[in-house]
């Protein structure tokens, strides 16, 4: 390897708190370990300072006692010669710890959906669309994203008579996306309500067993299978009853119900009071199909660190197995920045082998 190959491969590391970047030379960026999902938890990142202490004073040297406090934005950017922001939030908790060595600095983050979780809104919201109601409830936490995207898939955003009732906002979010078959994600650290993700996923990268992939591991179970969902529900102004089912689907592989004639009888039935006509009642029951079917197969590979990757896409895995090598869907990104390197952790799944 050339020099100059090495330097195109150093890992960089960038965390800005409050608009300013962590750098000093009284300490130093131990390990940096940001979760990704494309589900609906809320991202999350870690990060490890050390710092010198200065005796003669009792303090800590430099600025990182004072900078570092809860609440604060946080951004996070990993690459090589260029950087990417892979992470968006503010501060959730901050741990100091003083040993004879030094002083480490421990502070975890999440992204802005933190934010929504214990918060309840009261409020009655019979007269607005989908669309309005997640945008005025996403509307205090922008400054913590690159953006907010609303985009309800469908016939799903009109008059949508939901009050909420002993739930936060998070999980009141949550439930709509449910029922709209949509994602509430965070990726490219903007914050989104979308039509499913996975509709649209691209292939982002491609890996080869013996080549680019340190290590792979994957999965196939199928306890949370299922033949059909069936998501019934009534009219509230006809009080007529209707049913939407839902049965799985997979290209180029066998979905569990296909694997298995005990799963193909296997049918969930909800009896739902959010859905209000059978279109509602049909993105439902895909979306609870859809769910269930993507606990078939699961895995994870580990690869030299790619800030480009992110869940919602597609990964491709070569020279495995002919059983094994497909394009998967991306589900969940780790990223462990430290001295021994940039790592990336790739967890992906797939509704059929």
């Amino acid at each position: 390897m050339t020099p100059s190959e090495k330097e195109r491969i150093i890992p960089q590391c960038e965390v800005q708190v409050g608009g300013s970047k962590l750098k000093s030379p009284d300490y130093m960026i131990e390990s940096v370990n940001v979760q990704l999902s494309s589900g609906i938890s809320a991202n999350s990142c870690d990060v490890t300072l050390f710092c010198e202490y200065d005796h003669s004073g009792s303090k800590i040297k430099g600025n990182a006692a004072s900078m570092i406090q809860a609440g604060k934005k946080v951004v996070v950017k990993l690459g090589y010669q260029q950087t990417k922001k892979v992470f968006m939030g503010y501060i959730n908790s901050v741990t100091t710890e003083f040993s004879s060595d030094g002083v480490v600095i421990c502070f975890s983050c999440l992204d802005a959906r933190g934010l929504l979780m214990g918060n309840t809104s009261w409020q009655n919201y019979e007269n607005e669309s989908i669309s309005q109601i997640i945008n005025k409830l996403l509307n205090p936490v922008r400054s913590y994203t690159d953006g907010v995207q609303v985009n309800v898939p469908g016939s799903a955003d009109k008059e949508h008579p939901m009050t909420q009732h002993d739930v936060d906002d998070y999980t009141y979010i949550c439930n709509l996306a449910k029922v709209t078959n949509s994602s509430f994600c965070m990726t490219d650290t903007k914050l989104r309500f979308v039509k499913n993700i996975y509709k649209s996923a691209k292939l982002l990268e491609t890996y080869t067993w013996g080549k680019d992939m340190l290590s792979f591991s994957r999965t196939v179970e199928l306890a949370e299978q299922l033949g059909a969902v069936k998501v019934s529900g009534s009219d509230p102004n006809t009080i007529k009853e209707f049913t939407a089912t839902a049965k799985p689907q997979g290209s180029g592989g066998k979905t569990g119900a296909q694997l298995c004639s005990g799963v193909k009888a296997k049918e969930k039935e909800i009896n739902s009071s959010f859905v209000k006509n059978k279109n509602e009642a049909q993105s439902f029951a895909d979306a609870v199909m859809f769910e269930s079917s993507m606990k078939l197969c699961s895995g994870s590979a580990t690869v030299l660190g790619n800030q480009k990757l992110e869940p919602g896409g597609k990964i491709k895995f070569a020279k495995l197995d002919p059983n094994i090598n497909d394009t998967y869907y991306i589900t969940s990104i780790n990223h462990k920045f430290s001295a021994g390197g940039f790592l990336t952790v790739i967890g992906f799944a797939s509704p059929a082998v």
